[in-house]
């Protein structure tokens, strides 16, 4: 089982912005998807790969623009986190359930 934090719930800024972090569980990745939101990962510590639209990214700050298909996967045995922005917020509750379908 995976788990994933919710640091801001959806509206605590009427929308304007969400902000998700997760916890870096090894080999932890969502699967290749799309949504409107532009989405901003900030790695904190450890390292991530990042594929967008088929490339392969990686780095300190990656940026999905809005619609882009997108997935990341931690690459380190050592703890890792990320934060991860979403403008505008997004219903993460709703999107991360269906994960679990």
């Amino acid at each position: 089982m995976q788990t994933f934090f919710i640091m801001l719930a959806f509206g605590v800024f009427a929308g304007h912005r969400h902000s998700p972090s997760d916890p870096g569980a090894p080999g932890y990745g969502p699967p290749p998807h799309r949504h409107y939101e532009t989405e901003v990962f900030l790695v904190l510590e450890g390292r991530y790969l990042y594929e967008v639209d088929g490339n392969l990214a990686a780095g300190d700050l990656v940026g999905v623009p809005s619609g882009a298909a997108h997935a990341f996967t931690k690459v380190s045995d050592l703890p890792s986190r990320q934060l991860v922005l979403m403008l505008p917020a997004m219903d993460a509750v709703g999107f991360f359930s269906d994960w679990g379908s």
